[in-house]
């Protein structure tokens, strides 16, 4: 399940830096994968899928619904990858993990505008770092 999740991301990853998007069919393997262990890993099936997991893609749905608001800030792929991500690790986790890419993406924003540059920021790098931190 981990290496799937990893490679999912080091995909997202490197398709957000090279076209600002993100790959739906990486994300959706990862869903799927784990939609799948879920289901048949340590006989919990869907039940496992209870308010932990509700409150795991909480985050996404509400990063989705800025995206909608505010016409694609942030991207609604950075909300579905995120959303993903809540279906590997529990509520406080991805609550940390959200905190840690804003925090970082806050950060090289702030650096961008010292440099005078205008360039859209990606988000799935950040990502992918505050994962790694909060397995580490």
């Amino acid at each position: 399940m981990w290496p799937v999740f990893w490679i999912g991301m080091g995909i997202n990853f490197c398709t957000d830096l090279r076209r600002r998007e993100i790959s739906l069919s990486a994300t959706g393997i990862m869903a799927f994968v784990r939609l799948l262990s879920l289901q048949f890993g340590r006989g919990a099936g869907f039940a496992a899928l209870s308010a932990e997991y509700a409150f795991s893609i909480l985050p996404g749905g509400l990063l989705a619904a800025a995206s909608l608001l505010t016409g694609g800030d942030p991207g609604m792929g950075d909300a579905l990858l995120l959303t993903v991500i809540g279906l590997y690790f529990p509520p406080v986790s991805i609550l940390m993990i959200l905190g840690r890419t804003l925090l970082l993406v806050g950060l090289w924003g702030i650096a961008g505008l010292l440099s005078h540059r205008g360039k859209e920021i990606p988000m799935v790098p950040f990502l992918c770092a505050a994962c790694l931190g909060e397995l580490l």
